[in-house]
């Protein structure tokens, strides 16, 4: 009897269901999109581009950016690019902006990594359950299938790459090198780490020793596309981008010092183990009886890996090894690979016969650093819901980090019927000017009667206070608050407190909110976003005169 073989789109749709019951058993369905800095940037951003679609009126999307971003200082769009933000916002105009919906998202976007990986086994020659088995287990991805991040739809696109890449370094047809820069394209137009894409023909065609490719137009073509398509967005926000980079605005020894080993360490770590690594390496350096096609995609990974290793290592932008993910695919092919060139060797046996070095990639993961990773992210918004919704105009102020922050804004928001209504301002960006990584940090609002001033100005009714951030964190302004709302004879009333979760930890009370008295007869001005603003002059969002 002939052995029945899932096909790509099967593996996609139990994909789908595994990694969704797999977020709703670690609370990723039901917690806050906060669990990263950026994932309520991520959220906010895609759920503008949500509202605008829905419209009617796209003459001015700047302008409706500018307008949204007044009243919920999340949209990040221009300190990312926005292909994330147009795929999600389309699938919330489907499946709504809740955080259930953001996050079944990821798990639709990590089905299609497994369906794509599951056609590169076959056209590879070896089994999918290994990498894809492999993949599902991963702490990293299954961290990241259950957030709204950037790094699942690039592993995506990246690994589209790849493997387009390696078709053209076999056939080096027009049809491959289109496909590689179309699948480039899109995903240097989701974040800039995909740019180490261009290591996979510039390097793979020495890996492969295919440099008579260099004279074809299917080489080329490529290039052209990605910088026709994406030279204009990078002309336009490549500054803004460095300013938010941990290790400063250019590369520096310094940076790539400190940054290699925690890199090298994570390729270890967070790809499935000192096992895995050592098949995965097996799969790249030694030659096994097989066809054109592993051979090619051996010259592209490795050419991936390389450029994209190198690419953050050398950039000063945060060293951190969830941006190996976007290797996760490949490494898992890259080591089923390898299990069988080992296995060759030591069995004898061949690609017919999967069994022994499934195994042995099984084995090697289960020796690896396998555990259950959940997402525990609690703010403010159960707080505030029952608050807001008697009091629909309230305007409310949260004092928080950049994931406290983040939890108020995109949870209110989310219960919002038209999008932008309340404001839900950040005294991060209301009260003070700073840079991305506060660096620059300044409090225009330094005595305890301009701050209520301030605030009066706006008209705003609930203060929001966050006990649970890092102690590096804190700032002069938060400070100030707490002084504003406890001092003697001022016009706050605590109305409710509760309890905030962040990374599993609890922090009982940490979560105060405030009701200034007398809010109603506050005139009620407009807000508006003045990004070209100079910090001296004070916050980029400012209040209309009367």
């Amino acid at each position: 009897m002939a052995r029945v073989v899932p096909s790509p789109l099967a593996t996609f749709g139990f994909g789908f269901l595994v990694l969704l019951l797999s977020a709703g058993l670690r609370g990723a369905l039901a917690a806050g999109v906060g669990a990263q800095d950026d994932e309520p940037a991520h959220y906010v951003t895609a759920m503008m581009v949500h509202d605008w679609l829905l419209s009617g009126d796209w003459s001015d999307p700047v302008g409706y950016a500018r307008a949204y971003y007044a009243a919920l200082p999340k949209v990040a769009i221009g300190q990312w690019p926005p292909v994330l933000y147009v795929g999600l916002g389309a699938w919330m105009v489907v499946f709504g902006v809740g955080t259930a919906s953001a996050v079944s998202f990821t798990c639709a976007v990590a089905a299609g990594l497994l369906a794509l990986v599951h056609r590169a086994a076959r056209d590879l020659g070896v089994g999918p359950v290994a990498p894809l088995a492999l993949l599902v287990s991963l702490p990293l991805v299954q961290r990241l299938s259950g957030m709204v991040m950037t790094e699942l739809p690039l592993a995506l696109l990246c690994t589209g790459a790849v493997l387009a890449g390696a078709r053209l370094l076999e056939k080096g047809d027009l049809r491959s090198g289109i496909a590689f820069g179309a699948w480039s394209t899109a995903a240097i137009l989701t974040k800039g780490n995909a740019l180490a894409l261009a290591a996979v023909p510039a390097l793979g065609v020495l890996l492969a020793r295919r440099l008579d490719l260099l004279r074809t137009r299917a080489f080329w073509t490529p290039a052209l596309l990605v910088v026709l398509l994406c030279g204009p967005w990078y002309a336009l926000t490549t500054g803004y981008q460095a300013s938010s980079w941990d290790g400063g605005a250019s590369p520096h020894w310094g940076y790539t010092r400190a940054a290699t080993p925690i890199y090298l360490g994570g390729l270890v770590q967070d790809l499935g183990g000192v096992g895995v690594a050592v098949l995965a390496l097996a799969g790249l350096l030694l030659p096994a009886r097989e066809g054109n096609p592993a051979r090619a995609f051996r010259a592209a990974s490795g050419a991936f890996v390389l450029g994209l290793l190198a690419l953050l290592v050398v950039l000063p932008s945060s060293p951190l090894t969830r941006h190996l993910c976007l290797l996760a695919p490949t490494w898992a092919l890259l080591a089923a690979l390898g299990a069988r060139s080992l296995g060759q060797r030591l069995g004898g046996f061949g690609s017919s016969s999967s069994g022994p070095w499934i195994a042995l990639a099984g084995l090697a993961f289960v020796l690896g650093p396998f555990e259950v990773v959940r997402k525990d992210a609690v703010g403010a918004t159960d707080l505030l819901a029952p608050l807001c919704a008697e009091a629909p105009e309230a305007r409310v102020l949260v004092a928080s980090d950049a994931i406290g922050e983040g939890l108020v804004i995109g949870g209110l928001a989310a219960l919002e019927e038209q999008r932008p209504g309340r404001a839900v301002l950040r005294a991060s960006r209301f009260l003070i000017t700073d840079d991305w990584n506060g660096r620059t940090y300044r409090n225009h609002y330094p005595t305890l009667d301009a701050l209520q001033a301030r605030l009066d100005e706006a008209a705003v009714a609930l203060l929001v206070l966050d006990g649970s951030m890092p102690e590096a964190r804190w700032f002069e302004h938060h400070r100030l608050l707490r002084e504003l709302v406890e001092a003697e004879g001022a016009p706050w009333s605590r109305v409710a407190r509760g309890d905030a979760v962040r990374e599993g930890e609890r922090f009982i009370g940490a979560l105060e909110v405030w009701e200034r008295d007398g809010w109603e007869q506050l005139p009620r001005r407009g807000l508006r976003y003045e990004p070209d603003r100079a910090p001296q002059d004070g916050p980029a969002i400012q209040v209309d005169a009367e």
